[in-house]
Parts: C-alpha cells; sequence; structure tokens
C-alpha cells in the first residue's frame, strides 16, 4: 500500500475542492521523484517538472477526464501549477508553491517545564526528526552520486527521452506485459520495424510525418491502437508478433497520411464506336432466335391470370 502525504495548509485551503487537493498532493508526491532525476528538469526554466497525463490523473481520482481538464485549470489560475505545452507530448507540470518536507524547525519544550505527555510527545518527535534527517541526507547524497534506477525506469526513461515515444505507448506496452521488460522490448521492438517498413516503402524516411515527436497521430492515438491491438491478439505466441506487425503497418499508412489502394471503377467513353463481334459457328445454336407470337386467346389468358392474382 502506498501512502502520499497532504499539507494541512492545503487542507485549510478554502478555494480548493477535496478532488482538487488530493490532485496536487499526487502531482507533489511524483515531484519527489522528477528532483532526483535530470531527465525532468527544464534548463530553460531552471526547475524540476512532472508529467502526470490527464488520463493518469482520472484514474488515479476515479473522475472523468474532464473533470481532470477542469482540476488542473483551478490549480493554474491558483498559482499551484504551471503548464509548458510540448508537441505531441503531454504538458510539463511545474510546481512554484512546492517545497520538500521539513519538519526540523518544530518548537522544542524545555525538559524541566514540560508535562509528562508533552515529554513523551517531545521524545517522539526526536526520534521522528532523526528518521526525517537521515532520508533527507541520503536524499543529499543522492544528488552528489549517480542515481539508482530499477530496470523498469531505466527502460522508460532511454525509449521515452532518445526515441521521444510517447508516455502512454510505453505505459500500455508495460501494461500488457505486466512489466516483463523483455516482452515489453519484443514489442517496442516490433513497433519500431512496423513504422520503418511504411516509412521506407513510401520514401518517408526522413520525413517529419514519421517521428514520434513530430506527428501528434503517434502519441495518444497509438497508445488507444495498441490497446485495441492487444485485446485481439492470437493465443499462441508465434502468431502475436506476424498479428501486431500487420496491425501496426495499417496504422501508420493511417498515421502518416498515406491513401489506401482505391478501388478502380471503369469509365464508358461514349466516343468510342460500337463494334459488333461475330458470333462463332459453334456458338450461333445457342443465340438463335426462338421466340414466337403469341395467340389472342393465349394473350387473354394472360392477361386474366395478372388480374387475379392483383385480386388477392
Amino acid at each position: 500500500m502506498q501512502f502520499i502525504m497532504l499539507d494541512v495548509d492545503l487542507i485549510q485551503n478554502h478555494d480548493l475542492t477535496n478532488d482538487e487537493i488530493v490532485a496536487y498532493a499526487l502531482l507533489c508526491d511524483r515531484m519527489k521523484s522528477s528532483r532526483t532525476s535530470r531527465q525532468f528538469y527544464d534548463s530553460k526554466l531552471n526547475d524540476f517538472y512532472v508529467i502526470y497525463t490527464l488520463e493518469q490523473m482520472a484514474d488515479s481520482l476515479k473522475v472523468s477526464v474532464r473533470k481532470v481538464g477542469q482540476i488542473f485549470n483551478k490549480l493554474v489560475k491558483l498559482g499551484f501549477v504551471t503548464k509548458k505545452k510540448q508537441f505531441s507530448k503531454a504538458d510539463k507540470l511545474f510546481l512554484p508553491k512546492f517545497t520538500e518536507p521539513d519538519q526540523q524547525n518544530l518548537p522544542v519544550v524545555a525538559a524541566n517545564s514540560a508535562t509528562p505527555q508533552t515529554q513523551k510527545l517531545q521524545t517522539n518527535q526526536s526520534h521522528q526528526n532523526q528518521k526525517n534527517q537521515s532520508e533527507i541526507d541520503t536524499v543529499n547524497t543522492v544528488d552528489h552520486q549517480p542515481q539508482r534506477y530499477s530496470s523498469i525506469e531505466k527502460w522508460k526513461n532511454s525509449v521515452c527521452g532518445k526515441l521521444h515515444v510517447d508516455q502512454m505507448v510505453v505505459d500500455q506496452i508495460l501494461d500488457f506485459t505486466k512489466n516483463d521488460l523483455t516482452r515489453a522490448h519484443q514489442i517496442m521492438g516490433i513497433i519500431l520495424n512496423a513504422k520503418t517498413n511504411v516509412a521506407k516503402i513510401n520514401g518517408l524516411i526522413k520525413s517529419p510525418k514519421t517521428r514520434f515527436e513530430n506527428n501528434t497521430n503517434l502519441g495518444s492515438k497509438l497508445a488507444v491502437k495498441l490497446k485495441h491491438i492487444f485485446s485481439y491478439l492470437p493465443a499462441k505466441l508465434e502468431e502475436q508478433a506476424k498479428y501486431l506487425m500487420t496491425a501496426l503497418k495499417t496504422f501508420f499508412t493511417e498515421a502518416f497520411g498515406l491513401k489506401k489502394d482505391e478501388k478502380i471503377t471503369p469509365v464508358a467513353n461514349s466516343d468510342l464506336k460500337i463494334i459488333e463481334q461475330p458470333i462463332p459457328e459453334w456458338m450461333e445454336k445457342d443465340y438463335q432466335d426462338n421466340s414466337e407470337e403469341i395467340s389472342e386467346a393465349q394473350r387473354l389468358a394472360t392477361e386474366k391470370l395478372i388480374r387475379n392474382f392483383h385480386k388477392r
């Protein structure tokens, strides 16, 4: 079970709803991780940021994406959040009011003048301060030493940072593979091969429309497409790769704005002369005119049958 910290001042802020308070607390919790990675540092604004998509926050709060959009706008309006747009990627979210928790400056009551209850509370607080100081020292030490990331974090940083793949796409792959990096790596390879294959066939290898960072279709739309494809993958592993490759080629063809082969409809040319072709001798007996004129009696009988049919 995972816990997040809620600032007391935040809870007592009457301008914020419960959803807005929890949303900001989640952003602050993620900011703690961002501040340990240079990947989430914006050199232009000289500050760290977090990536928290609308869909992720909606899932965390159990509300709609539209509601999350309203929550983020409210936090921006009150100065808790600053957004920086990214092309074909989720917004960078900066937290101007974010501060690392520091409990060392709590008031200390003299031991000789404190009540037994206060002395006990002070002793407990002292132990807590030592624990917090240990954690702070660890964080400070980490700032000056190489970071130790899990294998999953390294893979995500590599795919998102170097290949510019949208985080939603990466999360979709990890969710499907249940964080199996070997399988996730295979699927990412198939995605790249399918994209390159379509680009080569159509002479678009160096075109911006084939790059993850330039083509908006290769972000959230690819993530949605993957979710759909994963739900229809065959049971056999050897067939999954073929199915995935075929489905992704179709997706990239459409994502690159390429038209599919259109069905050719023949058009009659009225200017052409009609040339009567002679019927071969061996077919003549099948095309003989065997029609004969019917008698007056037969005609009347036929009309009577038709009238009786309409009376039914």
